[in-house]
């Protein structure tokens, strides 16, 4: 591009080492204050600043050591704006939207391509008056805010780093009428990931909960009234032969989640290892537009099984701290009974101890408050037992008493 410098580049592998030379035209490009040669080891690099179109054309690189030379063409052309976008076509329409298809130009001009560009009007207005969008390129070539029921025309260009290319062909596209919005693009997992498998010509999507699934979205066009709400219906469905699906209808559930807000929903109360269809509908003031469809496999196990892990390490946790506070608490009061004489500890050793002397006073009590029987003779009575004849008899003890043991009893009286 003319005024831009350029860089040529010449590699050359010699033993002995070689001494590269550059020459334009058959002259050398030494002294030229529009070229620069920069030499590093087995490279030699030349910065050309084109002023005019004299400059383009084929430079050479010659190396030369004690054995020889060779040389190298090394073109020089100028870049130009890339050429006519030809071929391309409106691919989708909305009430308010226009998608494109959009080809390469018939020629880069000789640098990338960076962007596209379309210019629209309507019918009535002159190019003057039109606008412009541009897409980076390889993006997805989509125009919206357009009116419905009005017709426009379209032209669309390439540009890289020269600038921007001939507009193409015109194209022209009356809009339809203010409509239901169009279907939501639901965002599933891709084909490849293993939260998507496909079952025969339908791809089944795999929650990672066995009682839900959350559904998220993206709203598309919404056909010239503004989207208010979303209706999501799901509902369980049964494989049948040759990928046919059969509908539970008892199963059927419906909510309505408004616009604008989050743009997602938790299909709840679904049973595991189940087959679900869910429909999203798109709403303005025309009505319910087309639904997105998606098929969900619920995962393995209950929402009681998911909970039940969590539940025990709940109670476990319970039981250890119940069981800190009480050791805890035991400790206490046995330095209590230590220190103090205080505390439950000391309550029921002071009560067993009361138990135990009150137990012994009761006997002594009761041996008073049975004297012993004696007989006429002052002796003490024995129990009367029965003799061979079944008459009771009295039974007799014979005491034998030491004189001196009696002399003795009457001097410890006196």
């Amino acid at each position: 591009m003319t005024g831009e410098p350029a860089s040529l580049t010449c590699h050359a592998q010699a033993v002995p080492e070689a001494a590269i030379s550059w020459s334009f035209n058959g002259a050398s490009v030494q002294g030229n204050p529009h070229m620069e040669q920069t030499d590093a080891e087995a490279e030699s690099v030349l910065r050309v600043t084109p002023m005019d179109e004299s400059f383009y054309g084929d430079y050479a690189c010659t190396a030369t050591n004690s054995l020889g030379s060779e040389s190298l063409a090394v073109a020089l052309r100028e870049a130009t704006s890339p050429g006519t976008v030809s071929g391309a076509r409106i691919q989708e329409v909305t009430s308010t939207s226009v998608r494109f298809d959009v080809p390469a130009p018939e020629s880069d001009g000789g640098l990338p391509v960076t962007n596209y560009t379309v210019e629209y009007r309507q019918l009535a207005q002159s190019w003057e008056e039109a606008q412009r969008q541009v897409w980076p390129a390889g993006s997805r070539y989509t125009l919206e805010g357009l009116t419905p029921n009005q017709t426009y025309q379209f032209r669309l260009a390439a540009e890289n780093a020269v600038g921007l290319g001939v507009w193409s062909t015109e194209l022209e596209q009356l809009m339809p009428k203010i409509a239901a919005p169009q279907p939501p693009r639901i965002l599933t997992p891709e084909a490849e990931s293993p939260a998507a498998v496909r079952e025969e010509t339908d791809l089944v999507v795999r929650s990672q909960q066995p009682d839900g699934y959350l559904l998220q979205w993206l709203p598309a066009a919404d056909n010239g009234a503004a989207i208010d709400s979303f209706q999501v219906t799901y509902y369980k469905i049964i494989k049948q032969k040759k990928g046919q699906w059969k509908e539970v209808p008892q199963e059927r559930r419906s909510s309505v989640v408004s616009s604008p807000g989050e743009q997602s929903f938790r299909v709840s109360q679904l049973a595991p290892e189940s087959y679900y269809r869910v429909d999203l509908r798109a709403h303005n003031r025309v009505g319910h537009g087309e639904p997105a469809e998606v098929i969900v496999f619920t995962a393995p196990g209950g929402a009681q099984a998911a909970s039940a892990p969590a539940s025990l390490a709940s109670s476990l946790v319970i039981g250890v701290v119940v069981g800190v506070l009480l050791v805890l608490l035991l400790l206490i009061d046995l330095t209590c009974y230590a220190v103090n004489s205080r505390g439950i500890t000391h309550m029921i050793c002071s009560r067993a101890r009361g138990s135990s002397g009150s137990a012994k006073l009761s006997d002594e009590a009761a041996s008073e408050k049975e004297p012993l029987q004696t007989n006429g003779n002052g002796h003490n009575a024995k129990p009367a037992v029965p003799d061979s004849n079944g008459a009771e008899r009295e039974a007799t003890e014979e005491v034998t008493i030491d004189k001196a043991q009696l002399d003795a009893a009457k001097d410890s009286a006196v």
